[in-house]
């Protein structure tokens, strides 16, 4: 089963329908990311989270970045 890590709030319908879908969602918003983000598949970030070429290549299983909101000046695209 894929881990889903949601790192801000987003709508509890989404989080049911990640849930319904099989995969299993851990929100999390407190974790030191860089310890926690390579027990995941993928995550959820809104804007607060930077997700920085560091934190991504310690994303071991990291197939997926989800970024709920608009653009993604917060995630290193070239990176990821």
């Amino acid at each position: 089963m894929s881990k889903v890590l949601v790192r801000e709030p987003i709508a509890e319908a989404g989080i049911r329908l990640l849930q319904e879908r099989g995969f299993d969602v851990d929100v999390d918003a407190d974790s030191d990311l860089a310890e926690t983000i390579g027990r995941y598949d993928a995550i959820v970030v809104r804007s607060a989270t930077k997700l920085t070429a560091e934190l991504i290549e310690r994303g071991e299983r990291l197939k997926v970045i989800g970024r709920a909101g608009v653009g993604v000046d917060n995630v290193d695209v070239d990176a990821a």
